[in-house]
């Protein structure tokens, strides 16, 4: 028996090589037919087994319910374990299969996708390797096959080396690649429109591969009649109809990643056999198949939840406001089918990546509800009759918990900003929001991070610098921290009750609910409902003074504070600008407890199998931080606290004009 592992590389620089987001789009979905219908059309072709559909739900109930190869009253071939973007594994069972199976996957994709760098390995399965999964482990089979794809990919050239440029060719427009072809029409206007209408082979079938995506990926919210949107321009839109006067020109790359999975997968024939000391090779393989197919549909529930938490309700008042419309212009004519555009994008959804562009206005709320989401899909139990019945005993031994999670980083630039640049951006983010890890340690398992899901963000207003490090360091005064980024999303309760007092205290300074309550306070409305209770001018003030250090920043709050002191009223719905700050100052004996826009910062020490009591856990020394920034940076990108602001406006010009009344 042999084991079969084909797998693509570079697939980000593929996917994103290009500012053009129908290439974008046309690349991810070439990735996904790389590892999924190529591969499984191959199969078919070489062993007679139909498992591709192109509903990905029926795909997988087809993956999930194979024969096995070990059946012995089957003459079947090839099992697949794995049939994802961009990566599969199967079981073969003789060196003329593997290497069929591989050709013409490989060839087919070299036709159908240049650019794509694929590769295929195989690794004979010795009799006792192939009956116990401790010889299997022990053999280190699945480091071997990983080593041996490495060392093929090492050898020989790269994608690149697929286009020369002699004899001397013209280049691609929007690839930079040499150009093979001229498209027949321009869909865009060009000072030099003969260059333009050359394209290379890898943006022709990027194009030519959009529609696909979209036909595809639209299948998910078709029944809500729903549909994402085409290009940026139907994205701001989309985002732009519920208010024109609103500024929302601005979109957003949410990239989201699930935690400590990679470290699972390398894993998870050990997880198998700690869960059952009798387990077989057939069992690691199976469940390895289960887990991966749980996990697509995981993080597509999310997703989908995520739409629904988003944009459902005014997805809804979208088609009632055109239902009404179509009934008085056609006075009971039928009309053509209406579908409600989203202002989002998805580039990637598998696996445990996210990948979109959406209007900037939705990507906060958005990338949190899918945070939650996913943890909370993770966290169902599952049926003793359902075919992933081992999984989450599997996520109980891997991860301390029931339940996984994930980090996202959310880059909000300008809509014709460069999209590549963007993502990196992104990428960025998200790296520093999985340093969320380190901090939040379980209370069980002391080397163990405890799952935590993370955001961190940045709004793009200065182009001229984009690296996160230095944009960070210049946030730095005086020792102290000008942000409180990344945001932990995780429920306060879960994590009260499985982490370390330290990581505790520094998950709930950093948690996501206290921004979204600073951005409240600052969109609180004045009484009169003329502007707002913090007038702006005084918020630029203190955002001011927050670069002139600690205590120029304190000397300017005082000055503002009185104000508002007067009313219990306007003190409380200030408060959550300063709430932690005075009680932190007064437990330290530092500004003798006077309000403040800092705090004292929480980070975690190095735990020792003894932790530190709740009563012992104390800020550090004398670093301090502020959320105020990030509370004004994210004014205008929280929908739902322009929404209680607005209620809040409506409320207080009520009661202010029955005063004036009574008066």
């Amino acid at each position: 028996m042999y084991l079969v592992l084909l797998e693509t590389s570079g697939n980000q620089s593929f996917i994103f090589s290009t500012n053009k987001l129908r290439e974008n789009l046309g690349a991810s979905e070439l990735i996904y037919r790389t590892g999924t219908r190529s591969l499984l059309r191959s199969v078919q072709a070489s062993c007679g087994v139909t498992l591709w559909a192109s509903d990905a739900r029926t795909m997988r109930q087809n993956l999930l319910h194979q024969t096995s190869i070990e059946d012995q009253t089957s003459t079947i071939k090839v099992e697949v374990i794995l049939a994802t973007s961009g990566k599969a594994l199967l079981l073969v069972e003789d060196r003329a299969t593997a290497q069929d199976i591989i050709r013409r996957t490989t060839l087919s994709t070299l036709k159908q996708a240049p650019g794509v760098d694929l590769c295929g390995v195989y690794e004979q399965l010795s009799q006792a390797q192939s009956e116990s999964l401790g010889d299997l482990i022990h053999s280190k089979i699945g480091s071997l096959i990983y080593e041996h794809l490495s060392h093929v990919r090492a050898r020989r050239p790269g994608p690149q080396s697929r286009f020369q440029r002699l004899p001397v060719t013209d280049e691609c427009v929007t690839s930079g690649l040499p150009a093979r072809y001229l498209k027949s029409r321009v869909p865009e206007p060009s000072s030099n429109p003969n260059r333009s209408q050359r394209q290379s082979a890898v943006s022709r079938v990027k194009e030519g591969a959009r529609l696909n995506a979209a036909d595809r990926i639209n299948q998910l919210i078709q029944d809500r009649g729903w549909r994402f949107a085409k290009n940026i321009d139907e994205l701001q839109k989309s985002a732009n109809r519920e208010n024109q006067d609103q500024d929302k020109d601005w979109v957003a790359i949410v990239h989201a990643d699930g935690n400590g999975l990679g470290q699972v997968f390398l894993e998870f024939d050990q997880y198998v056999q700690k869960i059952d000391g009798e387990a077989k090779p057939k069992d690691y393989f199976s469940q390895l198949r289960a887990f991966s197919i749980w996990l697509d549909e995981c993080t597509e529930a999310a997703f989908l939840n995520a739409l629904e938490t988003t944009f459902g309700d005014w997805a809804r008042q979208e088609q009632e406001a055109h239902a009404k419309q179509q009934r008085d212009a056609s006075q009971g004519k039928a009309q053509g089918e209406f579908r409600v555009v989203l202002p989002l994008v998805p580039l990637i959804l598998g696996g445990d990546d996210l990948t979109v562009m959406c209007s900037g206005h939705f990507a906060l709320p958005f990338t949190a509800a899918f945070l939650r989401a996913f943890e909370k899909q993770t966290g169902q139990a599952v049926g003793a009759d359902s075919p992933y019945n081992q999984v989450k005993p599997l996520v109980k031994e891997a991860l301390g918990s029931d339940r996984l999670s994930a980090c996202a980083g959310v880059a909000i630039v300008k809509p014709h900003f460069p999209f590549s640049i963007a993502y990196d951006l992104a990428e960025k983010l998200i790296t520093s929001a999985k340093a969320t890890k380190k901090k939040v340690i379980s209370a069980q398992n002391f080397d163990k991070p405890y799952p935590c899901s993370a955001i961190d963000f940045h709004i793009l207003y200065d182009s001229s610098n984009v690296d996160l490090e230095a944009i960070r360091d210049r946030l730095k005064q005086d020792g102290d921290l000008l942000y409180n980024k990344p945001y932990v999303v995780t429920h306060l309760e879960d994590l009260e009750s499985n982490v370390l007092p330290d990581s505790y205290a520094w998950a709930k300074q950093h948690h996501w609910s206290h921004l979204e309550k600073r951005v409240v306070a600052l969109l609180k409305p004045a009484k009169d409902g003329n502007g707002r209770l913090l007038a702006n001018n005084q918020a630029h003030t203190l955002r001011q003074s927050l670069f002139t250090g600690r205590d120029a920043s304190n000397a300017q709050l005082s000055l503002i504070w009185h104000r508002y002191n007067r009313e219990p009223e306007d003190k409380a719905a200030l408060r959550p600008l300063l709430q932690t700050v005075a009680q932190a100052s007064t437990s330290t004996n530092d500004q003798n407890g006077i309000d403040s826009l800092f705090e004292p910062a929480w980070l975690p020490k190095k735990q020792s199998p003894n932790p530190p009591s709740a009563k012992d856990s104390h800020p550090s020394g004398s670093t301090q931080l502020t959320g105020f920034l990030d509370a004004i940076e994210a004014v205008g990108f929280m929908p739902e606290a322009e929404s209680s602001a607005a209620r809040s406006a409506e409320t207080s010009t009520a009661s202010h004009e029955q005063t004036l009344s009574a008066s």
